[in-house]
């Protein structure tokens, strides 16, 4: 007979000073330091688990990537973050 497990909360982030993804830096495609958080809550006894889970908790606006446009347009573009997303995982072992 197994034991109940509580998994706790496990937290993890992610966390960004200042990022250039650009080979040639400039400070129009310096990205702004930000930090990610993630959550996660569950359940796991006798061959079951089920966790709730949350990432980028706080809803953070960011950017991942920015890189000027080839031909001297001037046109810098940017790869925005994913926004905050939420569900719920359930796993049975046989």
């Amino acid at each position: 007979m197994g034991g109940i497990n509580l998994s706790g909360l496990p937290l993890d982030g992610a966390g960004v000073p200042i990022l250039s993804a650009n080979p040639s830096r400039s400070r129009y495609t310096d990205i702004a330091g930000y930090a990610v958080v993630n959550l996660r809550l569950g359940y796991r006894s006798d061959g079951f688990s089920a966790s709730a889970w949350v990432r980028n908790a706080f809803d953070a606006d960011y950017l991942e990537a920015l890189a000027t446009q080839s031909g001297n347009t001037g046109l810098v573009v940017g790869q925005p973050g994913d926004p905050r997303s939420y569900g719920v995982t359930v796993a049975k072992r046989f």
